[in-house]
């Protein structure tokens, strides 16, 4: 048996394993740790690594060479699962859209999901319609809004108290800051200034023209290179680049959001407030109605009206605050939603209110909806449905028939649609329609007839009725020799020669609806008399 052989069995496995080993350490979350003069391997390990892990580990994972001697400004890399707890955390709660790391050693790009750390040095970037919630371990919160760059600088302690740092190159986020104790502070840099707080609900934007903050609970202190000012809740102010921060200006006052307390079933989710005295625009904010969730939407909008094309059913929560023409916005109206608007209900074709049924067991139609199985229907004789006359709760086909007949009147339908599962969806909007019953056969009069014309006359019916009347010599009317439509209960036809001639009348109601031919009719027409003519004649040539 070749030894060789043996040793390499029995190292390969243990070979495969370690490189599984380096390849989980490469893949997980790094720190990276800035090199301090003075620093070396095994007092960054004391400081800062759990018992388990070495300074022998960190040289491996870092290829460090010179144990004794780490060049100042150099980093260190450091997977998060081997660092001791950390005095201050910032971790990504809920992510939504394209938000993006990038490390401090400058690896950017790198994805991010909920329950990750943000470390000290790396840097958050949302994109377009992109927003993520990031919460520190004494229950600060800031909300990272769309199109931002957001760094953390620091994460530290000052005495018992938490002391960050954060720096906004662009963007918009949302803070709510736990009270700092001692020399502690929670502060925010933009490019045009620095917003600090010792525990607050405060709101900063920053562009390259300057930056904003709207303050709606404590007060902040707004610092540029050219001055300095506190700002009190319910007030903001603009910083310009080198400009000191403008005097504070009270925001604008909550819409006045309307209940929201029945279910929204239709779609558009459409919400409606009261303008505000002074507003430009507003801006809309909603979010599930769950801890830890990012806005869903947030956008900003000219009027009083937004809409909703297609928010999933659930429970929702939606803010609305005035933007005056500065920019500052103002404090929020609040209220909890729930949509429950689908399955949808199907489209309906028949009956409609534009043509009266004139079946006492009228024939109701809709379209089929892909996400239904089954369709709940009910007819009543209000629009509230207090007392459906009828209901069908499981049907299959897209057409019904009721089995009890009805009697002329209004009336009104709709229409659910079922899951499979048996979830129904809300009801269509009320379809009225009447049912009338088929305008009864005319009966005509006995014809008047003369040497030219034929009169025919019948009762009249209701208003704006025409009438269909046809002649012929046929009781088959296989060829009529006249087939009229007339606006009035009469006619008069040229005298078509003596005979036996059969007639018929059609009513014929507003809404075209044709009723049944009456009952053919005969009438026997005279020859016409031609002996008074010849007595004329006769004389005549005789001279």
């Amino acid at each position: 048996m070749n030894p060789v052989r043996n040793i390499c069995t029995l190292i390969a496995p243990a070979l495969m394993c370690l490189s599984m080993c380096l390849s989980a350490v490469a893949a997980e979350q790094q720190w990276i740790y800035p090199v301090k003069p003075g620093d070396t391997l095994i007092g960054v390990a004391e400081t800062y690594l759990l018992t388990e892990h070495s300074w022998q580990e960190l040289q491996s994972h870092n290829q460090v060479g010179n144990v004794r001697r780490l060049p100042t400004g150099s980093t260190l890399r450091i997977p998060v699962s081997w660092l001791k707890p950390l005095g201050m955390i910032a971790r990504v709660i809920s992510v939504k859209g394209d938000v993006t790391r990038q490390t401090a050693d400058g690896q950017s790009g790198l994805a991010i999901a909920p329950d990750q750390l943000l470390l000290e040095g790396e840097t958050l970037r949302t994109g377009p319609d992109s927003s993520a919630l990031i919460e520190f371990n004494d229950g600060s919160r800031v909300f990272a809004l769309a199109d931002g760059v957001l760094k953390v600088e620091h994460l530290g302690m000052q005495g018992k108290g938490a002391d960050v740092r954060l720096k906004l190159d662009e963007g918009r986020v949302e803070s709510d800051v736990k009270k700092r104790t001692g020399k502690a502070r929670f502060e925010i840099r933009t490019p045009a200034a620095q917003i600090g707080v010792r525990g607050t609900a405060f709101r900063v934007a920053a562009s390259g023209v300057g930056a904003r903050s709207e303050v709606t609970q404590g007060k902040v202190e707004a610092q540029s290179p050219r001055g300095s000012v506190q700002v009190p809740a319910g007030f903001g102010t603009i910083v310009k680049a080198n400009k000191p921060p403008q005097k504070p200006q009270a925001l604008l006052p909550a819409p006045a959001l309307p209940s929201l307390g029945e279910p929204l079933t239709k779609l558009p989710i459409r919400i409606r407030w009261p303008e505000i005295s002074g507003a430009t625009a507003y801006r809309v904010q909603a979010s599930p109605d769950a801890p830890g969730q990012t806005y869903l939407i947030d956008q900003t909008q000219p009027g009083v009206e937004t809409r909703f094309a297609d928010l999933a059913d659930g429970a929702y929560v939606i803010k609305v605050r005035g933007i005056d023409r500065q920019g500052l916005e103002g404090f929020n109206a609040e209220r909890n939603f729930t949509v429950a608007a689908r399955p949808e209900p199907p489209l309906i074709s028949a009956p409609t209110a534009e043509r009266a049924v004139r079946e006492d067991k009228p024939q109701f139609a809709w379209a089929r909806s892909l996400a239904a199985q089954a369709y709940r229907l009910q007819i009543a004789t209000d629009e509230k449905f207090s007392a459906p006359i009828a209901e069908a709760e499981s049907i299959e086909s897209t057409t019904f028939r009721p089995k009890q007949a009805l009697t002329p009147g209004d009336y009104y339908w709709r229409i659910a649609s079922r899951t499979a599962a048996g979830k129904q969806g809300p009801f269509s909007d009320a379809q009225k329609f009447t049912y009338k019953l088929p305008p009864p056969a005319a009966k005509p009069e006995p014809p008047e007839v003369d040497d030219k014309l034929v009169r025919f006359r019948w009762s009249a019916g209701e208003p704006g009725q025409t009438f269909r009347f046809q002649l012929a010599r046929d009781a088959e009317f296989k060829t009529p020799i006249v087939d009229n439509t007339l606006t009035e209960p009469r006619v008069e036809v040229v005298n078509p020669g003596g005979g036996t001639y059969y007639l018929r009348v059609q009513a014929i109601d507003s809404d075209g609806f044709a009723g049944p031919f009456g009952s053919p009719q005969q009438v026997e027409v005279p020859k016409k008399n031609y002996w008074p003519l010849l007595f004329l004649v006769v004389p005549f040539l005789l001279f």
